[in-house]
């Protein structure tokens, strides 16, 4: 217990008032065990609405207060589901944003978009609180390619 305490206090990127409040647990098949805290504008660097970090088989994802839809969470899912595959996305999310241009940002980004492709605004499927059950599967991450990439902008004709 007091480990689990102390990694969770590193998380805290700052010396907010307020605690972040840990809303939910997901795990599949896929994943490791996802732990959701909704914390304070504050909390995260300025211009960062997520951020997760996986510590003994468990991703901790910091959502900003105010910024709880499936675009964000989707994107630091996409983190936590990443395990090295990113390594090989290279430099294709830069159509998407010069941000995704780092190979990390760039498959969580891409992530996003197929889980929205998919599921749309739904938070169910990613575990979120209050947004009910689902048997439904998050998008496999060996999904996430930069072909794929290409793909899902064409569909949704947000290519540069």
């Amino acid at each position: 217990m007091t480990r689990l305490l102390l990694t969770l206090l590193a998380l805290l990127t700052s010396c907010a008032p307020a605690l972040p409040v840990f809303v939910t647990a997901r795990s599949t098949s896929t994943s490791p065990r996802i732990v959701y805290a909704v914390v304070p504008q504050e909390t995260l660097p300025p211009g960062m609405t997520g951020a997760s970090r996986t510590f003994g088989g468990v991703c901790f994802v910091q959502i900003q207060a105010g910024s709880e839809n499936a675009l964000t969470i989707a994107h630091e899912v996409g983190h936590c589901l990443d395990g090295g595959r990113s390594q090989a996305f290279g430099e294709a999310g830069c159509v998407i944003r010069p941000y995704a241009c780092e190979s990390a940002e760039g498959f969580a980004d891409t992530y996003a978009l197929l889980y929205l492709e998919r599921y749309g605004q739904r938070l169910d499927v990613l575990g979120w609180p209050g947004a009910g059950e689902t048997t439904d599967p998050l998008p496999y991450p060996d999904e996430v390619t930069p072909e794929r990439l290409t793909t899902l902008l064409a569909r949704l004709g947000t290519r540069r």
